[in-house]
């Protein structure tokens, strides 16, 4: 498995030097019964995503966290069925919008600008990001199991997610290509 993950990282341009991810809460606010805080995560230096971090104000925490991941953005949690069920069993809902994506959406030119200079494709960016939100989630009180959730194309972030990272325990994949032959 160490021998795969070191190729992969290979391929995606090589790993990113070690960076202890930070979370700062920006706002507050109550949403269909639950507590919804709107933060920023530092995956590494100078690098910033949104999040929002939902919890049930009714369910008993289960310790679970899973972050959902959306080809579009991370408000459409709102709309998803999944995030419902999640919220009841009092599952923690990290919705992300990793680089590119949502707010952080950005023209192409800039995006492959960003590549060029740190010498990773856009996805292994994006995966970086995921795989550092996990190791925060990871850190937060009452916190015991992260998994990852991710809707369409974000599929793919989330399964090479449960590949690469010891923090992520379980992957859902809901949309995702079936084959790479039909990409």
């Amino acid at each position: 498995a160490e021998q795969l993950r070191g190729q992969l990282w290979v391929t995606f341009g090589g790993k990113p030097a070690p960076f202890a991810p930070r979370l700062e809460e920006v706002s507050s606010q109550t949403w269909n019964g639950n507590s919804v805080q709107k933060a920023r995560i530092w995956t590494e230096p100078g690098m910033e995503v949104p999040a929002l971090l939902v919890r049930s104000q009714t369910a008993a925490p289960s310790g679970k966290a899973v972050l959902f991941l959306d080809e579009k953005d991370k408000a459409t949690l709102a709309d998803s069925a999944v995030v419902t069920n999640l919220l009841q069993a009092g599952t923690l809902v990290c919705a992300v919008d990793p680089r590119g994506l949502g707010e952080v959406h950005c023209h192409d030119n800039h995006l492959a600008s960003d590549a060029i200079h740190l010498g990773r494709p856009l996805f292994a960016q994006q995966l970086w990001d995921v795989m550092q939100t996990a190791k925060r989630v990871t850190k937060l009180d009452g916190i015991t199991e992260v998994a990852c959730y991710g809707r369409g194309a974000a599929g793919l972030l989330a399964l090479f997610a449960g590949a690469l990272s010891d923090d992520v325990a379980r992957v859902a994949a809901d949309g995702c290509l079936a084959s790479y032959r039909y990409a």
